[in-house]
């Protein structure tokens, strides 16, 4: 898939190593391609759900501990990762594998547009005491 090999190499300044907040952001329309619809999927921490390009073939991996996962096109903050291609870590009760699919997929996971730095972070309220003036006594 061109865009995930055209896509910048990891830079560790712009890409955060894991963010439980991050979503799909883009997409882009593919032709007669394997993909996988997944609900409850999850990546560096990140919730996913959504439609991937699928890397080599249908057959997702099942680890002895019976972890599921499939290595899919996709950026990580728009950008490449390190070693090879993100692997989804699947929820095998809600994941569909698609042959010969035509439509939109996910191809960038990243920062959620619609949370703010400071909506990531508790709020401390600072309470301030007032100031009283004491009586005079006669």
């Amino acid at each position: 898939m061109d865009f995930y090999l055209k896509a910048p190499k990891w830079d560790s300044k712009k890409c955060k190593k894991e963010d439980p907040y991050a979503v799909p952001l883009q997409t882009k329309k593919l032709s007669n391609v394997t993909v996988i619809r997944v609900k409850n999927a999850s990546y560096r921490l990140a919730t996913i759900e959504g439609i991937f390009a699928v890397v080599n073939g249908r057959d997702i991996k099942v680890s002895k501990s019976g972890k599921h996962t499939k290595k899919v096109f996709c950026t990580w903050y728009g950008h490449q990762i390190q070693t090879d291609f993100p692997e989804l870590t699947l929820d095998p009760n809600h994941t569909e594998v698609i042959e010969n699919y035509t439509g939109k997929v996910v191809v960038d996971i990243g920062k959620d547009p619609k949370r703010s730095e400071a909506k990531a972070k508790p709020k401390t309220k600072v309470v301030t005491k007032k100031k009283t003036k004491a009586k005079k006594s006669k």
